[in-house]
């Protein structure tokens, strides 16, 4: 595969008028400003970040932008059998950075939406449990 095609874009350009527009906006660095840029010129369809300001400030600035976190993207490889070890993986992430059962819970029905597909909630639950994922 060749750079911009199929999933992956490179991304060497920006949407200058958009990055004056949100430059300095609190939450926002000047790096986190050019990625939200480059998102508007290219038209991607979410954006990859864990940091809780920038996504804040996003949500503020573009209420249809989606923002995966890394618990999205784990809960994506969980639900397409790539992820052998879930609850393993998740474990040594808490370990990095703290979250909570909503948090998964959120992240993994945005995926299984994304991807129209229904899960029993008894099934969510228990890939979600904090409880179950710390104590395994």
């Amino acid at each position: 595969m060749q750079l911009d095609q199929g999933f992956y874009r490179l991304c060497t350009s920006y949407d200058s008028f958009v990055l004056s527009e949100i430059n300095g906006f609190k939450g926002i660095d000047k790096g986190e400003a050019e990625t939200y840029a480059q998102y508007r010129k290219i038209g991607a369809q979410f954006l990859i970040s864990d940091d809780k300001k920038f996504i804040n400030a996003l949500s503020y600035l573009d209420q249809s932008i989606k923002v995966f976190t890394t618990l999205h993207l784990l809960s994506w490889l969980e639900i397409l059998n790539y992820l052998e070890e879930w609850e393993k993986t998740l474990k040594t992430l808490y370990t990095v950075s703290k979250f909570s059962s909503k948090d998964i819970r959120l992240a993994y029905t945005d995926v299984l939406q994304r991807f129209g597909i229904n899960k029993p909630k008894k099934e969510v639950n228990l890939k979600s449990s904090l409880k179950k994922i710390i104590h395994s």
